[in-house]
């Protein structure tokens, strides 16, 4: 059971405990348990979707806002979990466009069941360990990605240094050119003005090159800040906070076995898929994305988790767990 708990979205306290003693090999008791998110070393949530409650505006605090919560919340102060009164949750709203706000809900200490994730419960024993998690191939992948980009522009932003730096010393040396003809006589006053018409020339030239250098900086910048949002939204997207599905697809700058890969499953396995039709099994999706990457994975074998990762990469937001 122990092994299905990082794939849950949330735990109740008795799996958090469990799971956490194993982590650690630490006998952990539910008091114990208890005193450490008490203390804040995890975070804690409430199932508040559809509670009544308010919320004080920052100016006002006697102007009082009934709201009605939306998701899980989480709690702003464990420690007042046991104690009689309101409590502060922070989470999202019914018919409030915002994703994280405190509001508070008056719900009695007998009814308040702390709810925990997995990922915080393997944060914490790792510090318990004293242990320092290592980033996935995926997350190192997307590091070296960034760096590209950041050297890409270093050297772009170089290169246009140097560009500006050269055109402002040929047109020094035009001008000193067009100064030392204009002190000799008026015999050679034909070929100075020929020399300064192909200076002016040279300028132009030069204006035209640092305008078309300009908007290729321009349209570089908007692919680099398109691809830095899609690295963004792949390593900070939470399941609380679920970015607006786009109706016309996303479209990336560039191509990765893995991409393609997600695209070919998500075309067979999803397209066309509406909520009143049976949801593939995530298993089956899975094993498909193995056999697209060449995983050799037994039937009595589970996926590997890069396979997981990417077929829960790829489910349509808003669907129930299946």
């Amino acid at each position: 059971m122990e092994k299905l708990y990082r794939f849950k979205e949330f735990l109740t306290s008795k799996e958090a405990s469990n799971w956490l003693q194993s982590l650690t090999s630490t006998p952990i008791s539910a008091a114990d348990f208890a005193q450490l998110w008490y203390d804040g070393h995890c975070d804690v949530y409430l199932d508040c979707c559809g509670d009544a409650g308010y919320l004080s505006t920052p100016d006002e605090i006697e102007k009082i806002t009934d709201v009605i919560g939306a998701d899980m919340a989480r709690v702003d102060e464990p420690w007042r979990l046991s104690e009689m009164g309101a409590i502060g949750v922070v989470g999202s709203l019914r018919n409030r466009g915002e994703k994280e706000v405190l509001w508070f809900i008056d719900r009695p200490p007998d009814q308040r069941i702390p709810k925990f994730r997995p990922a915080d419960i393997q944060a914490l024993a790792d510090k318990m360990n004293g242990t320092v998690p290592q980033p996935s191939a995926g997350a190192a992948e997307l590091e070296n990605l960034r760096l590209q980009l950041e050297q890409e522009r270093s050297a772009r932003e170089a290169a246009e240094a140097e560009l500006s730096r050269r055109c402002a010393d040929d047109g020094k040396r035009a001008l000193n050119d067009i100064r030392h003809m204009l002190m000799h006589d008026h015999a050679e006053f034909s070929a100075m003005q020929t020399r300064a018409e192909q200076a002016e020339k040279m300028v132009v030239a030069m204006d035209r090159q640092l305008a078309e250098q300009a908007e290729a900086k321009r349209r570089n910048d908007e692919a680099f800040n398109a691809m830095a949002k899609q690295i963004k939204d792949i390593r900070t997207v939470r399941p609380d906070h679920q970015p607006e599905a786009n109706a016309g697809g996303l479209t990336f700058p560039y191509a990765t076995k893995e991409l393609e890969v997600m695209c070919r499953v998500a075309q067979e396995h999803w397209s066309g898929h509406t909520p009143d039709k049976r949801q593939p099994k995530q298993d089956a999706i899975q094993r498909a994305i193995c056999k697209e990457l060449g995983l050799d994975v037994p039937a009595t074998k589970t996926p590997p988790n890069k396979a997981i990762y990417l077929a829960m990469a790829i489910k349509p937001d808003g669907l129930p767990k299946a």
